[in-house]
């Protein structure tokens, strides 16, 4: 469809709705039918990385959808998977 429309740039495909990785961890296991308890928060600070993090690490989509592209939740893009995975 972008490649139909000419456009042109960097776009970030991602879930239609922002979600820490906690979040998605959980979102994760739930959908694979793992505990949400085995997941555990943590600090980015705790992970000693080489590279600072901001609280915010999510991708704006909004470039896509201004192309009339709209993206699944997290969620559904998850449960998509696992089902595909399941074939």
């Amino acid at each position: 469809q972008l490649l139909e429309q000419k456009a042109h740039g960097i776009f970030h495909v991602a879930g239609a709705d922002r979600v820490s990785m906690f979040e998605a961890a959980k979102i994760i296991a739930h959908e694979f039918n793992c505990s949400p308890d085995l997941v555990k928060a943590i600090s980015f600070k705790d992970l000693n990385l080489p590279a600072v993090r901001g609280p915010n690490t999510s991708l704006s989509i909004d470039k896509l959808q201004a192309h009339g592209i709209s993206m699944r939740l997290f969620a559904d893009g998850i449960r998509y998977v696992f089902n595909q995975l399941q074939k």
